[in-house]
């Protein structure tokens, strides 16, 4: 019996690999041929996720791993790079590579991340279904969600988004197997990941603990509060190589510490609501098309949020319906918000894959307990939302160029159009499968490989997005640069 359900284990895993990897393949592959090996985009990563990659590969490989004399004017190694790829497994990986290299492996090492992030959320999310297909599905919806894709030009984003779901896997292991070592490990690997954002998990984690055994058991699970804090620490002590520099060069920031103002911690701008609606509703724009840099981003492929509606609707006193209530308004009130980034002043959502694994969570528990109560009412909302965001371009904001205009729609409008059809195409062809559910042969499957071809459209699309501002940007370049009398 145990040597059949390895079986089956290692099946579902091979299957979300397989899956995981054709569908970022089949969007990455053609522009790293167009690109004659090279995989570029655009803004930030271009001149910043490719050089700092190269220098530190030089950098270790050199023996310089104190101090940086090529970083601003000189500067802490670790302080200049363990937010971007210091402490990431793929970085390392790619040190097995010369450092001109890099632009030719940054394409495959995202396909790669890809893979990573469908593994992880699937040993998360295959606890909560008996059909294993679905938590494929539900790997699918989170490892290319909106923030995954809208979040592609900052690659090492997708390397915190990769190893995420090992914390909340190995923190059900612990209260609910007692299973010890796991979550310390877990907390170790996301500390060395990236520092800034582990600040944001230990938060989540807070919260997770909270509305999955706090609230509802009080009394069977506060004595597990003391093994996961003594863990916890345990995790943080093996990063303490890496995390501790990291953290006291950050304080050393003279941004740190600037706190919000007291009417700004409670409300935003009112363009910032009709973005967050955005997020749910619309695949991701890409950044550099909006002139925003908060990473809002949500939509999970194909489905958008219309089963986790489904979910919250139909399970109101659950602790999933209660825990994305809890971080919906986090998301609205911006001191709330802030706590994921130690307070900072600037406005970020890049917490937003947390709630997004959530939402994938009850989306997959909505297909494998067939929770279909509340179909109509579920579909129609993002729907609604969808058709809303084109009435309010067309009315509050109109074709008028602003600064809250483009982080809205974007500069090129024809993308917000194009999201728009595929969000609203999504929904219905999603709906009405869901309808057809009992007449359809292995409806799993079909639902799996519509999520991979929503995936691969939206990457897709801004991928190509941003080959097209490269291009406007250079005969820009040139045209200045033909004026000033200056040589291309």
């Amino acid at each position: 019996m145990n040597s059949l359900k390895r079986q089956d284990s290692k099946k579902y895993i091979f299957k979300v690999l397989i899956l995981c990897f054709i569908t970022s393949a089949v969007a990455i592959v053609p522009f790293i041929i167009n690109g004659r090996g090279l995989f570029t985009l655009v803004l930030d990563f271009n001149s910043q996720q490719l050089p700092f990659n190269i220098g530190a590969n030089e950098s270790i490989k050199q023996g310089a791993v104190l101090w940086d004399w090529y970083a601003d004017l000189g500067t802490s190694f670790v302080g200049a790079y363990s937010f971007y790829n210091l402490g990431s497994p793929f970085f390392w990986i790619s040190l097995l590579f010369p450092s001109e290299a890099f632009p030719y492996v940054i394409g495959p090492m995202l396909i790669l991340k890809y893979c990573v992030a469908g593994l992880t959320s699937y040993a998360f999310l295959s606890r909560f279904v008996k059909q294993k297909d679905y938590a494929v599905l539900g790997a699918l919806l989170y490892a290319f969600s909106g923030f995954q894709t809208g979040s592609l030009m900052f690659n090492h984003f997708h390397d915190v988004v990769a190893f995420f779901p090992l914390m909340l896997l190995g923190l059900e292991m612990l209260v609910s197997d007692k299973k010890y070592g796991i979550f310390a490990l877990s907390v170790a690997l996301n500390a060395v990941v990236n520092y800034f954002f582990f600040v944001g998990e230990v938060v989540f984690l807070i919260l997770y603990f909270c509305f999955r055994w706090l609230i509802p058991e009080f009394k069977t699970h506060y004595k597990k509060i003391p093994v996961c804090l003594l863990e916890g620490a345990l995790g943080l002590g093996i990063s303490a190589v890496l995390f501790l520099p990291s953290i006291l060069a950050t304080l050393s920031n003279p941004k740190f510490g600037q706190a919000l103002t007291l009417p700004g911690a409670f409300t935003y701008v009112s363009y910032r609501y009709v973005n967050l609606l955005k997020a749910l509703f619309l695949p991701a724009d890409l950044m550099c098309d909006t002139h925003d840099y908060s990473t809002c981003f949500v939509y999970l492929p194909f489905v958008g949020i219309a089963l986790a509606l489904i979910y919250i609707i139909n399970n109101k006193k659950s602790w999933l319906t209660r825990l994305l209530a809890a971080l919906a308004v986090i998301a609205l009130v911006p001191g709330l918000n802030s706590m994921f980034y130690a307070g900072n002043v600037s406005y970020y959502a890049r917490w937003f894959y947390m709630p997004i694994l959530m939402l994938s969570l009850a989306t997959v528990i909505v297909l494998d307990k067939q929770q279909y109560k509340n179909i109509n009412l579920g579909f129609l909302l993002p729907l609604a939302g969808t058709l809303g965001m084109v009435i309010l371009y067309y009315t509050v904001y109109g074709e008028k160029q602003s600064s809250r205009t483009r982080v809205i729609f974007g500069e090129n409008y024809t993308s917000f159009f194009i999201y728009v059809v595929i969000a609203a195409v999504g929904i219905i062809t999603a709906y009405a499968l869901v309808r057809l559910r009992k007449r359809i042969k292995r409806f799993s499957h079909v639902m799996m490989s519509l999520v991979m071809l929503f995936a691969v459209i939206t990457m897709t699309v801004n991928i190509y997005t941003a080959s097209k501002n490269i291009c406007r940007m250079c005969r820009r370049r040139r045209m200045i640069l033909r004026l000033t009398g200056v040589m291309w």
